[in-house]
């Protein structure tokens, strides 16, 4: 299996993150785990927003997360998700 790490950058808003799973999805084999910016900030416009995710390779979703900055602990096998506080 190929795992694929994917800082994004930034998003404006969820329909971009929604779209961003769904390409992401499309690849078959392939673990995609995306990341932006932790505080949600990007070059001060204040209009992104803080998420991760993660998808496994036969395109389900293991997690997303939104405007949550918490660390989070994967277990590739189980896909268990442990939140940090």
């Amino acid at each position: 299996m190929i795992w694929i790490i994917y800082p994004e950058g930034y998003l404006v808003d969820e329909d971009a993150l929604l779209a961003t799973c769904e390409i992401a999805k499309k690849y078959n084999k392939t673990a995609i785990i995306g990341t932006s910016h932790a505080d949600g900030s990007y070059r001060n416009c204040g209009v992104s927003i803080s998420i991760s995710y993660c998808i496994d390779a036969s395109g389900e979703i293991v997690f997303i997360s939104k405007a949550d900055k918490r660390t989070r602990i994967i277990d590739l096998l189980t896909k268990k998700v442990e939140t940090i506080d």
